[in-house]
């Protein structure tokens, strides 16, 4: 039987990528090209042995209201690393926050909190500005990564932007990784679908 989650020894691995830092801004990590156009639909691909569900806002800011903020599907994923798709995803995302933490931010990291969010964005998806951080459940959520799956000729709009005004870009396979403190957005998307994947690595909660 295959083990559901890293231990903290495997936290330790580190593969040997280099990393792209944006000139404007010390505080994301792009990472070009991570994964292959067939490692991204084959992620498309697994997302659809599990259930999607409508995309609802579990927290966010009181000045930006709940009423529109938010509309995708989205699907999670388990850490089964007895799947071959996902283990290569988790073990690829796991050495890669390890090494940009290390180089930029030195949190305090234990492991990827929970399961990976597939998200689907349609005609008009999009997700306004909101932090990954916040209470409860959320609260050990430290490192923010998204990873592209779809070709940007699929689709149009969906640009993901950090507040105020910088807009990451990114083609397919590319990962950014942020803190989760940081507040972002997903522009609507304005033709085609956008397909991305969602994952938070953390630990003991900031003080």
């Amino acid at each position: 039987m295959g083990k559901c989650c890293p231990s903290k020894e495997e936290l330790s691995f580190k593969p040997t990528l280099s990393l792209q830092f944006s000139p404007k801004s010390s505080q994301y990590a792009l990472r070009k090209g991570v994964f292959s156009e067939f490692k991204c639909w084959s992620l498309v691909r697994a997302s659809r042995k599990y259930e999607t569900h409508e995309a609802l806002v579990e927290h966010q800011f009181s000045d930006y209201g709940v009423s529109g903020h938010r509309d995708s599907h989205i699907t999670w994923l388990p850490q089964d690393l007895s799947n071959h798709t996902l283990r290569y995803m988790w073990y690829t995302l796991l050495g890669l926050v390890k090494e940009v933490n290390d180089d930029m931010w030195r949190f305090d990291l234990e492991t990827f909190a929970g399961k990976a969010q597939f998200t689907r964005y349609d005609l008009s998806g999009h997700f306004n500005y909101h932090m990954d951080l916040g209470d409860d459940a959320l609260s050990d959520r430290k490192v923010s990564v998204v990873v592209l799956l779809s070709d940007p000729a699929d689709f149009e709009g969906g640009e993901l932007q950090l507040f105020p005004d910088t807009t990451i870009p990114m083609e397919q396979g590319d990962v950014v990784m942020f803190p989760s403190y940081m507040v972002h957005r997903l522009t609507p998307v304005t033709k085609g679908q956008r397909f991305s994947l969602v994952a938070w690595c953390g630990g003991v909660p900031f003080r």
